[in-house]
């Protein structure tokens, strides 16, 4: 059974296209290029950068090594929350 998307997910989802479509429109590379390079369709990138389906980690790298970007510019910070910190369990 797949993982259910929060709110929080599909809003980072969307947060890292924008950011994807915005790396990509400065470096000068049309969604075609792009998707050629993946061997993927126009309509993918275009999902990409809506946050209609998610980046693989290997998608993601093979993106930014070809437009050339680091990969901090489409993966936002996280938020500081002191209280999320996970304990470790004591054994």
């Amino acid at each position: 059974m797949g993982k259910t998307i929060t709110p929080t997910d599909r809003d980072l989802q969307k947060e890292i296209g924008k950011r994807l479509r915005i790396q990509r429109q400065r470096a000068g590379i049309t969604r075609e290029d792009l998707a050629e390079a993946l061997g993927c369709v126009h309509q993918t990138i275009a999902k990409y950068e809506s946050g209609t389906i998610r980046l693989a980690a290997h998608t993601l790298t093979q993106i930014v090594r070809f437009i050339k970007c680091p990969i901090t510019s489409i993966i936002p910070p996280e938020p500081s929350k002191p209280d999320s910190f996970v304990k470790p369990t004591e054994t």
